[in-house]
């Protein structure tokens, strides 16, 4: 039978109740990428993509959405209940509990497997780090306050100061090289292109 795939976006995210009422910027992006590539290896693979916005900004996630509005069951809103089939017959199967857009009512969809975007959150040790630098993070534990740490000569890129995509997190090491090597040859600022 032809394999049926869904993937959930925005796991441990987007909830105020567990206090990451964010978005982590590369979820939907990881995930167009994944089905992508799993509909060029099993042309016939059913799959359904659940979520509650997708961040397709840029030009790359917008051409991998487009493409897979003709092949994926985009679904807006995440399932109530996942779990493992109990019975013979759902043997193997990840069954999910969700509305029916349609008409609002609660109904089942059944998967050979689950694939779930989870949320970037910020690292359990950021509370002894900030601590330790005499630095604050923000309500969800991320070091962004930049202009409050420049003044401490502390540079900050990547995920430690939220959630950012791969191409984001490169920018801002970049920009905290270049930060930290004015500091140290101011003379050399000058004479940058």
């Amino acid at each position: 039978s032809t394999p049926r795939i869904g993937f959930i976006q925005c796991v441990g995210s987007r909830n105020r109740e567990k206090g990451r009422d964010y978005c982590s910027q590369v979820c939907c992006k990881i995930s167009l990428r994944h089905i992508n590539k799993l509909i060029h290896l099993f042309p016939d693979i059913k799959i359904s993509l659940f979520y509650i916005d997708l961040q397709i900004i840029g030009k790359e996630a917008r051409q991998k959405f487009a493409s897979l509005s003709k092949n994926v069951e985009l679904i807006q809103g995440v399932p109530f209940e996942v779990f493992a089939g109990e019975n013979s017959m759902m043997d193997k199967k990840v069954s999910i509990i969700r509305e029916n857009e349609d008409n609002g009512k609660r109904m089942a969809d059944h998967f050979d497997m689950m694939v779930l975007s989870v949320g970037i959150k910020a690292p359990e040790t950021t509370p002894f780090l900030t601590d330790m630098l005499d630095i604050p993070s923000d309500q969800w534990g991320f070091v962004n306050d930049h202009q409050f740490i420049s003044k401490k000569d502390i540079y900050v890129a990547g995920c430690a100061a939220g959630p950012v995509d791969i191409l984001t997190a490169k920018q801002q090491g970049i920009d905290c090289a270049e930060y930290i090597i004015n500091s140290l040859y101011p003379e050399n600022r000058n004479n940058q292109n």
